[in-house]
């Protein structure tokens, strides 16, 4: 129904329908079968005693709304967070079809990070998918203000970030380089790992290219939990 609900509102015509559309070539296919699946291990991440589940970079708010028709029967608020106000505009009038779901709409920026919007939490999940690859560099305060939103904290960051551990494949060379050239994210992983030194965090899992929704951009994942 989410799906339904996102393309219909997408048309522009500000009204519920369902839409015959042509059918998918398989890429794109195998692609959305990655962006679910990406959020069915996400939401094994999320306890039942979360208070809040924040999505920082969420755009129009695909993953918020996968996530929710994922976890239908658990009452945790969602709070989706973007960068611009178009985005922010329609997350907003998506979330109004959805009124059984509890979800705030919010401004985010990644690099000086607002964590007022939290509205303390006890317990929060913070999570990126796409979103931290577009900031050339974390500030060095960002895992520093995230780990301090909630007494507990669990960070999950679905981004591109492989060739920064592992340069050994022409295909890591080739998305290093692509990802200098336009001036995209270089130090996600330097910056969790200061984090970690500093006990502001530990580790609970990393693993490299773990989702390929793009074929020459795959995601990596590393997922984290506050030490306070």
């Amino acid at each position: 129904m989410t799906g339904e609900l996102l393309r219909s509102y997408l048309t522009g015509e500000f009204k519920v329908q369902a839409l015959d559309l042509p059918d998918a070539d398989a890429a794109t296919a195998e692609a959305e079968a990655d962006i679910r699946r990406s959020m069915d291990d996400l939401s094994r991440w999320i306890e039942d005693d979360v208070d809040v589940v924040a999505e920082l970079g969420c755009g129009y708010g695909h993953n918020i709304f996968l996530l929710h028709e994922i976890s239908a029967q658990r009452r945790f608020r969602y709070l989706a967070a973007t960068y611009t106000e178009a985005s922010r505009r329609i997350c907003q009038r998506i979330a109004g079809f959805l009124p059984e779901a509890r979800i705030d709409v919010a401004f985010v920026d990644h690099k000086d990070l607002n964590t007022a919007v939290f509205e303390s939490p006890e317990k929060a999940v913070v999570f990126t998918c796409h979103s931290l690859e577009q900031v050339n560099l974390l500030p060095e305060t960002y895992f520093r203000r995230l780990a301090k939103v909630a007494p507990k904290v669990r960070g999950v960051h679905m981004e591109p970030f492989g060739f920064q551990l592992d340069q050994s494949t022409a295909a890591a060379k080739h998305h290093k380089e692509w990802f200098e050239g336009k001036g995209w994210n270089v130090n996600l992983y330097e910056r969790v790992r200061e984090a970690e030194r500093d006990g502001l965090i530990e580790i609970l899992e990393l693993e490299l290219n773990k989702y390929y929704p793009q074929p020459n951009n795959p995601i990596s994942v590393v997922v984290w939990e506050a030490t306070n």
